[in-house]
């Protein structure tokens, strides 16, 4: 067998490096690169006419559903490619579970009429009039679990929980949920808070809101070191945030120092 000479061995060495220099940043991009997202659009339609109906849609586990109504054109909702469980939801109709291969197809869900509109403790749904001029919608308070001493229960609607704490709170504590999904991108939510006289805040700083670990200002209000100010804040004038079109589902409500009694949040956006 013929001995390769040193020379030929340094041009050989030389050529898989070059070539592991060209491989290794691609398989290093490709490992990195971010999952591609596809715009998933929904219409809802009466099963018996055909025509569209408005409702929400609420995507696999996520707290906040996507409303589509019957005169502008259906939202996108991004979506990276996989399959995902789809809920409809409309107060006349009854629900409807989906199960899609998203691939950035548009779909259209059927939704049967109800024999009769829900009723809550009797009563027929009625919509909130104050909701409505403002162009509002509940934000649920349901997925949020406490941290670091905080304790938390639901308040009197979906959207309001009433926090405490098991005595006065260390640096960082509070509230979060990891789950709102893609929703919120680009709107503006509203915290409302209330009965904030019944708790002690350290240095006036009652509260503030990360956005995916990312502290947001309030648009309304002037912050204290990246906290709200200690006050009641009702409708119209809730605390407002711009929520990123970045925004991936993880919202925190963290309070520093802070001894909480009875404190209501209650939250919507728009």
């Amino acid at each position: 067998m013929k001995k390769l000479k040193p020379g030929h061995i340094v041009a050989l060495i030389g050529s898989i490096l070059v070539f592991l220099g060209v491989l290794i940043p691609i398989l290093i991009q490709q490992c990195t690169k971010k999952p591609e997202e596809f715009n998933l659009v929904i219409t809802l339609r009466d099963a018996d006419t055909k025509e569209r109906i408005e409702g929400h849609v609420f995507i696999n586990n996520t707290a906040i559903g996507t409303f589509i109504n019957t005169v502008d054109t259906p939202p996108a909702i991004p979506l990276i490619q996989g399959r995902y469980t789809i809920r409809a939801e409309n107060d006349g109709y009854v629900d409807v579970i989906a199960y899609i291969d998203h691939i950035g197809a548009p779909i259209d869900i059927p939704m049967r009429k109800m024999q009769s509109p829900r009723v809550n403790n009797g009563e027929s749904q009625k919509p909130d009039p104050v909701l409505s001029e403002l162009a509002l919608t509940p934000l649920p308070m349901s997925g949020w679990y406490p941290w670091n001493g905080v304790t938390v229960i639901s308040g009197s609607t979906s959207n309001e929980c009433i926090i405490n704490s098991r005595g006065r709170l260390p640096d960082s504590a509070g509230i979060v949920n990891e789950h709102l999904g893609t929703t919120l991108r680009g709107r503006t939510l509203i915290l409302c808070f209330s009965n904030t006289s019944t708790s002690r805040f350290s240095e006036g700083r009652m509260a503030k809101l990360e956005s995916d670990n990312i502290v947001l200002l309030s648009d309304n209000a002037f912050s204290i070191m990246g906290f709200l100010p200690e006050e009641d804040r009702l409708l119209p004038n809730g605390f407002e945030f711009k929520i990123p079109d970045t925004f991936n589902g993880k919202l925190n409500i963290v309070f520093y120092q802070a001894v909480l009694k009875d404190l209501k949040i209650t939250a919507y956006y728009k």
